[in-house]
Formats: structure tokens, sequence, C-alpha cells
């Protein structure tokens, strides 16, 4: 594992203590930080993360169903892979956190994590090198303007499997978050320790899209009638004069829908003029028990999979 992929990972399995508005019981640790029980099995994210393997979890998971007639679609981000992906530890700056900055700013240890992420920018932007020049320059926001921002994902519609927190700054040296993940129960307490990324080396503000996502036709596992579907149109075709009705079964690339909110769905990422929203399409449970088919233009939806409506493949999730 990188360095960035073993700090993530820690920061998701982390004591990160309990707050008094916790419900349940309270995850039991040793002295080395070591993970034992919980008092009640509460199953809090800490608790779950224990001895997961997270590289080889998916990254992204969908899960359909049907609910008073209409299509019901929960896509999900694994925080771990999600973060990954766009951030990258600052051994720098993450060392002169939990050194020097805290040795000066904190030492009477009586501010909070939050607290100390949002006075760590400035305090950055005052350091000067031994000719008395700011190494640093000045604490600034999006695009080098405005001021740092402090961001927690529970505010708003997010498609994380848990919830992040985060202070946004750029400076002369790039772009930074001071970043928290929240394993506890309560959201407003049981963060992780914080520790400072560099992030938008994958594309700029990447550490705020945390709300897009697609659902995407894999063109395999095709529902089985779909399959026969596929053969007799393709033995129609051979019959010479006769009109068959022609289902896009090959160009499963073309089959997708992306959201940037994480409740619309846009076919190839357009509403209106013909397109439909994969939420607003027709729905079918087939479940063998009430002996139904897959249909083209019908989302059909079986133990939680949900097949395409073009040419009946399974359908995934991703970013």
């Amino acid at each position: 594992m990188t360095t960035t992929q073993e700090i993530l990972a820690g920061m998701l399995t982390e004591n990160v203590g309990s707050h008094f508005l916790d419900s349940g019981g309270t995850p039991k640790f040793d002295e080395n930080g070591k993970y034992i029980d919980s008092e009640h099995g509460y199953g809090r994210h800490v608790e779950r993360n224990q001895g997961v393997d997270f590289e080889k979890i998916p990254s992204s998971t969908v899960h359909f169903s049907i609910y008073n007639n209409r299509l019901e679609i929960e896509l999900e981000h694994n925080t771990y892979h999600w973060l990954e992906a766009r951030c990258e530890l600052s051994s720098e700056l993450d060392d002169l956190f939990h050194g020097k900055f805290l040795e000066e700013v904190d030492a009477d240890d009586d501010k909070n994590w939050l607290e100390l992420m949002e006075a760590f920018p400035e305090w950055l932007a005052e350091q000067e090198d031994e000719d008395g020049e700011r190494i640093y320059g000045d604490a600034r926001g999006i695009y080098g303007e405005g001021e740092p921002l402090v961001i927690n994902t529970y505010n708003h519609e997010s498609l994380l499997s848990q919830v992040i927190q985060f202070v946004y700054f750029t400076n002369g040296s790039g772009e930074f978050v001071a970043l928290q993940i929240h394993g506890g129960a309560d959201v407003r307490g049981g963060y992780s320790k914080p520790r400072i990324f560099s992030v938008g080396n994958r594309s700029e503000l990447d550490v705020f899209d945390d709300c897009q996502g697609t659902i995407y036709c894999t063109g395999k596992d095709h529902h089985p009638t779909a399959l026969a579907r596929k053969e007799f149109q393709e033995a129609q075709a051979a019959l010479p004069g006769v009109e068959v009705e022609i289902i896009d079964f090959d160009s499963s690339g073309n089959h997708y829908w992306t959201t940037d909110d994480g409740c619309h769905f846009y076919d190839q990422g357009c509403c209106g003029g013909g397109h439909t929203n994969l939420e607003k399409m027709d729905v079918r449970n087939i479940d063998p028990e009430y002996g139904e088919d897959w249909e083209p233009g019908i989302v059909c939806v079986l133990d939680g999979i949900g097949y395409c409506p073009i040419c009946g493949a399974k359908l995934a999730a991703g970013e």
C-alpha cells in the first residue's frame, strides 16, 4: 500500500472515542488502539471497518428496488476508494500540522480538531524562511479566491458511504484539505484525527464532487429472457423480407445515466429532448414468482439488481 492508502485505512479504523449524544454501546479499544469489541454491538463504521481489506471492496455499488410502482436507486461510493482517487498525503504539511503547529497553537490543549483545522491555513501563511520571506503565501479558497471553506458532507446530499469533514484551502504550494472521516455514532462527534492531503490532482475541485455518479450497462450478465429475445431477433433478421424489432444489444457502452445530485439520473448526461431519466422509466419486478420477463423500455429489477432497459444486461455503478 502507498502511504496515502495506509493513512486512509488507518483513519477508517481509528478509535474515534464517543460523544455524549451517542446512542448504543461504545467500541472498545486496547491501550495500543486495537479494536476489541463493542458493549452492545452498535455497528458503527469504525467497527464495521475492522479487518476490512479496503482495496478488495467495490469502489461503487448500486441497489435497485420498487416502491409505489416507482424505481428507487441507491448509489453509493465507498469512502476509501473515493478519497484515495482524489487525495495524496502531504507529508510536509501533515508533519507541520502535527508538529510545530500543534505545539504553538494548541499548547494548552483547549481547541477541538475542527478549530485547529480552521486555524492551520492562516498559520501556514505566516510561516517564513530564514530570509524572512513567506514560504506558502496567502491562504485562499476555491480558485485562489475568497476564504478557505469548511465542508461536512452530512449537510448536503452525498453518495459517500461515510461522512467526511474537511477544511479546503489553497496557497502558493497548491490545493489542500485538512480531512477527517466520521466513524462514530452521532454526527456531531466521532471524527478521526485530521490529516493533511493535497487534492485536485485528478480534476479541478474533485474533492467537492461527492454527489456525482453514473449508472452504466455492463454489457454482460444479461437476464435470460433478454438473451432469448436476442437469439430470436438474430434468427428473424436472417429471414429475407421479415420485419424485425431491433433491440440494441451491441452498444452497451452508450447505455448510461449520470447524476449530480444522487436523485436524478440523466440519460447519457442529458435531460429533456426525448431523453427520459432512469428513475422515471417504467419498472417491473421480474421475480420468477410473478412470471414476468425482461422487456425493452422497462427497468427490470430482481433481488436488488437492475437490468438495462435497452439491452437487458446487468446495471452497475461508478463515478
